[in-house]
């Protein structure tokens, strides 16, 4: 009788915090557009990841794997995508290009051929495209898999912004199902995916401003499953998926070289390759064109990067800086590939590095470690998917004035109080294993 009644006081409170992040939600509708709907965004991500907070810390109370904690979770975090769908974007512009990228394709042209503003370009014009587009004078640099589900969503939609955020959240679904499924298998309560399904980014940063990383995460989170069930090609060949999607994971390529017996990981990592390689031949004829875009955008973006910062303040040289990185995450990549340890922590690693090693760290780019913090839990990344709002008061700043300027006290807001958890957490993990060591050794004489 005392358990029932825990369960059920339980369960009203899991519903209590789920009505309490809606009515955050909905006061989206409330608040007028620009500086004040950015601020609006700040606070609202803030709130939402207060509740989260709070259920985490409570988790052994809240979050049992019944049924019942199952629903609630995943019909809220339905609830909540579904409830943004009408509102349009606040703090990116991008699911514009993503539409006009859709449009370029749908009337036969290659997306890579030109940017927005080349006047070849000019009568697919249209009251929503091309105005809203952003960097109009920077082509695409777009993944393939990405072009291809512009074009399909643009023949489903056309120029609707909802239609295309509607086919995100399907997929998104798509990834709360996929990490459940992970945690059932990897013997833990899948109520854990309330750390993503109801985190404030993939809902704001998804569901609200459109981003195609929903498409890309559902590719990570099979490649997880597929290396938990021994499918090592499988695997693979998912994470080129995602990368496909955006070239983010291509930086987990590598790790398939030790995932498992040296033949088997030989053939995942040249099939994943290959099917990379394949994939941008329907492309190959503006091939260098999409070079030239990428290599514009890699090699002078810079924005929110925590060490970047640091490097960048030392060397003076933005491209220097932006080598030193590249040589970092090189670096990081192939430590992590030749150690021999769990294939979900090395995946966790690599994206940590790509964020710690990043020039550009826009902050729906740590959704794939939103997703992933779901399966291997990080009090240190969870503090800075929280803490990475506060970049947003760059965009509110040029909502108001118009100015883009990367503050550095807001860079060291986010990334001092991160770094500092992350290396007490990292010390306590290399203590701990020492202490495990020794009573190794002393149990067994």
């Amino acid at each position: 009788m005392a358990d029932n009644l825990k369960a059920r006081t339980a369960l009203i409170v899991l519903v209590a915090c789920g009505l309490l992040i809606e009515l955050m939600i909905l006061t989206f509708y409330a608040v007028p557009a620009g500086g004040e709907s950015v601020i609006g965004f700040i606070l609202v991500h803030t709130g939402m990841f207060a509740v989260l907070g709070f259920l985490w810390w409570q988790r052994a109370r809240l979050l049992d794997a019944s049924p019942a904690v199952r629903t609630v979770v995943l019909a809220f975090a339905i609830l909540f995508r579904i409830s943004l769908l009408p509102h349009l974007p606040v703090c990116s512009e991008d699911i514009y290009r993503y539409i006009w990228d859709g449009k370029v394709i749908a009337h036969g042209i290659n997306p890579y051929a030109y940017a927005p503003d080349d006047p070849r370009v000019a009568h697919l014009a249209s009251p929503l495209l091309r105005a809203n587009v952003n960097h109009q004078s920077l082509g695409t640099v777009y993944p393939p898999l990405a072009e291809v589900f512009f074009a399909g969503a643009y023949y489903l939609a056309g120029e609707s912004v909802i239609g295309f955020k509607f086919l995100f959240v399907l997929l998104d679904v798509g990834s709360l199902l996929l990490l459940g499924w992970l945690l059932r298998r990897s013997g833990r309560s899948d109520a854990g995916v309330i750390l993503y399904a109801w985190s404030p980014l993939p809902i704001l940063y998804g569901a609200l401003d459109g981003h195609v990383d929903l498409l890309g995460i559902p590719f990570l989170v099979l490649a997880l499953v597929a290396i938990s069930r021994e499918r090592h090609v499988l695997s693979a060949l998912a994470a080129a998926g995602g990368a496909l999607v955006k070239l983010h994971p291509i930086i987990i390529a590598p790790l398939y070289l030790r995932s498992g017996p040296w033949r088997r990981s030989v053939a995942a990592f040249l099939m994943a390759v290959l099917l990379f390689v394949f994939a941008y031949l329907p492309f190959a004829s503006h091939l260098g064109d999409e070079i030239r875009w990428l290599r514009q955008f890699g090699d002078n973006w810079e924005f929110n990067g925590g060490i970047f910062s640091l490097v960048f303040a030392v060397l003076g040289d933005n491209q220097k800086a932006h080598i030193v990185m590249n040589v970092f995450l090189l670096l990081w990549i192939g430590w992590l590939t030749v150690r021999r340890m769990d294939f979900t922590e090395k995946v966790f690693l690599s994206l940590l590095g790509l964020i710690l090693f990043s020039p550009l760290v826009h902050p729906w780019y740590l959704l794939w470690l939103a997703a992933i913090v779901a399966v291997r839990w990080s009090t240190s990344v969870f503090m800075f998917l929280g803490l990475s709002v506060i970049s947003n008061i760059v965009v509110y700043r040029y909502v108001t004035t118009g100015l883009w300027v990367d503050d550095p006290w807001l860079v060291a807001l986010q990334y001092v109080p991160f770094l500092l958890a992350l290396a007490w957490e990292w010390n306590s993990a290399v203590a701990g294993g020492r202490l495990r060591f020794f009573y190794e050794r002393i149990k067994h004489g």
